[in-house]
């Protein structure tokens, strides 16, 4: 290109970019408004698309919107409903009002965009932009720019035709559920209460999302033919299910499985997100944990399932088994809950500082140990050397709880202080359900359990599977657990951490083709 051709480039990109702060700048300025079209399905898994952006410029694309055989999220596009996640819309049919929006974002100022979506007669409109005082139920929605291209963009959007698929608003909850005509009232119910009891937990422990689940989306085995029913992904806002007939008779594989996918809320696209260790792994944990302090009834219907996991030594599971187990480190050695505090701190430093590097396992546990006490940092890093080294053998025989005896003190939870707040469902979320806690005997024998204990918790014991034992009183009752004093010398934990980094990367490997498809 010539030295003239670039300079009059750089000349028009500047002037384009002076344009678009100017107006984003401007006071008297509306903003943005997009407007997403589905005219009409083509076939059973193709629509016909028209996409309009007006603001600086005026944007008008149209072209057919098709599954991607490639990527998970983006396969649930058929001609009774279409699951997909907003950018993918957009990419496929309009890949300039992207790149308009992106731009708008990027010059900040005080611009807000209107999106609205239409669909044909017959059909309903629900997004992840619902239930968060951005407007009505199915839009028009009007919110800042910025937030629209950092998180809802990501997010789902969902077009279903009334006739095929059940729309319920429930506003107690501040959930819209999407299902089959034909999918049981109980099964609807149980997913429900599973993302409910997650995304209180969730928003307490670590801060409102704004990408918390406000939609679930349940089809049946025939629909969406690239997906194979049992499968379940998130969106961040909208939860995705296909339900088999083997799903219908398993209610604890759809409540683990839904407990999952809610948590991904917070762990997800432009979120706090990392390596296999940590972000399948303690979205499980999390979610278990979340299942066990708000519903006692539903943790313990997702226990067979846990349970049937820890015996088949699935990655999932022992990698879920080792954020516990560090949860516990802390909270025992300590006395003081380091894993959520880390998790938290880590979460919201994604939303304040747009943090993009991958976290792992390794990464808590440093953050842990430098942030615990001196007194207790000794006897938490050889207690987390214990857990890398049981992580990395695939042992079933390693530490892990009961929960009967052991007596914390509302550790479980604490709040940091700088909070983001996003979307009234989170603020309720946040405040609800205090005390409705409790313990329940854990799935498994003892060398087998996995630790879920509760915010306020009353009655924990702990049991290991190294030698020797250790009286554990409280105000209220002791026991003596099969277990060996923490501070022994065990393994030195920085030796520990290294050599279980090779580890970490092959079984996050064989574990991203572990159980779900894409795992998201």
């Amino acid at each position: 290109m010539s030295l003239y051709r670039l300079v009059s480039a750089a000349v028009l990109m500047t002037a384009i970019v002076a344009l678009h702060v100017a107006h984003a700048m401007s006071e008297q300025t509306p903003g943005y408004n997009l407007t997403i079209v589905f005219v009409k399905p083509i076939d059973e898994s193709a629509w016909d698309m028209k996409v309009r952006l007006e603001g600086v410029n005026t944007i008008e694309c149209s072209g057919v919107l098709r599954p991607n055989a490639y990527y998970v999220q983006t396969r649930d596009i058929s001609d009774s409903i279409v699951v997909a996640p907003l950018y993918y819309v957009l990419d496929r049919v309009c890949y300039a009002a992207i790149s308009e929006i992106q731009l708008l974002a990027a010059v900040g100022g005080n611009s807000s965009i209107r999106v609205t979506v239409k669909a044909p007669e017959g059909y309903i409109v629900r997004s992840s932009l619902d239930w968060r005082g951005y407007g009505p139920l199915g839009g028009p929605y009007t919110l800042d720019a910025a937030s629209f291209a950092e998180y809802y963009v990501f997010d789902g959007i969902v077009v279903a035709n009334a006739s095929v698929y059940r729309v319920e608003d429930l506003d107690s909850v501040n959930i819209t559920v999407v299902s089959a005509r034909g999918i049981r009232s109980d099964v609807v119910e149980y997913a429900v209460e599973s993302v409910v009891a997650v995304r209180t937990a969730l928003s307490r422990w670590l801060g409102p999302s704004p990408r918390a689940p406000v939609v679930i989306v349940l089809v049946g085995a025939k629909e969406h033919y690239l997906q194979p029913p049992g499968s379940a992904h998130s969106m961040g806002g909208v939860v995705y299910m296909k339900i088999g007939s083997s799903q219908l008779d398993d209610i604890s594989w759809l409540v683990h499985t839904m407990a999952h996918e809610a948590v991904h809320g917070w762990f997800n696209h432009g979120m706090l997100y990392g390596d296999f260790s940590f972000q399948e792994a303690a979205a499980e944990f999390l979610a278990i944990k979340a299942l066990h302090d708000m519903s006692p009834k539903l943790y313990e219907i997702a226990s067979s399932y846990l349970r049937a996991m820890l015996e088949a030594g699935e990655q999932y599971a022992i990698w879920m088994r080792a954020n516990a187990a560090l949860w516990y480190a802390g909270v025992e050695a300590c006395r003081e809950d380091l894993y959520m505090n880390v998790v938290s701190m880590l979460y919201n430093e994604s939303l304040t500082s747009r943090r993009r590097r991958p976290v792992s396992l390794l990464d808590i546990a440093m953050m842990m140990s430098s942030g615990a006490p001196l007194q207790c940092r000794e006897r938490l890093e050889t207690a987390m050397g214990k857990v890398f080294e049981a992580a990395s053998r695939g042992s079933s025989n390693w530490p892990f709880i009961d929960t009967s005896v052991f007596h914390l003190e509302d550790i479980t939870g604490k709040l940091v202080e700088k909070r983001i707040g996003h979307g009234l469902q989170n603020a309720a979320d946040a405040q609800g359900n205090d005390g409705q806690v409790g313990c329940s005997q854990i799935v498994g024998e003892p060398q087998d359990t996995v630790y879920v204990a509760a915010s306020s918790a009353r009655g924990v014991a702990m049991n290991y599977d190294f030698a020797g034992s250790t009286n554990i009183t409280s105000a209220n009752a002791t026991c003596t657990p099969c277990s060996s004093d923490f501070g022994g010398l065990g393994m030195v934990y920085a030796s520990t951490l290294s050599l279980s980094a090779c580890v970490l990367a092959y079984l996050a490997f064989r574990g991203l083709c572990s159980r779900r498809g894409g795992g998201e």
